[in-house]
């Protein structure tokens, strides 16, 4: 199936970086940033694009630290549904969505935002 592999794949990005590290000098650095990079990207969202800037800028622009740490990517589900009234909160199941939809919750944060939810 397609979510297998799509779960599959990043799974592979998430775990990639880590296993980069134990290839000697700096055989695999350039893929090494690629793959961290590119799990911000993946990821999504507007923390994690900022910092994937972060780290680039920190590693080919300016390689001085300006960072203690790297930054941590934040995870966001494989499969899920988003909405832009419930920010930073993935809904895993159409149920779940749903259940938020009807709530009061959903009724205010449009009250809030100046928008109409569709009944």
């Amino acid at each position: 199936r397609e979510e297998d592999k799509l779960q599959g794949y990043l799974k592979m990005l998430k775990i990639g970086p880590q296993l980069l590290k134990f290839i000697p000098n700096d055989t695999a650095q350039d893929l090494r940033s690629w793959l961290e990079l590119y799990r911000f990207w993946n990821e999504g969202g507007q923390e994690n694009v900022e910092s994937m800037l972060r780290v680039l800028f920190e590693r080919h622009v300016a390689p001085v630290p300006r960072f203690e740490a790297a930054p941590t990517v934040v995870e966001t589900p494989g499969i899920g549904c988003l909405h832009p009234l419930a920010p930073g909160r993935y809904f895993l199941s159409p149920r779940e969505y749903l259940d938020w939809r009807l709530s009061a919750d959903a009724a205010a944060a449009a009250t809030a935002a100046g928008a109409e939810l569709a009944p």
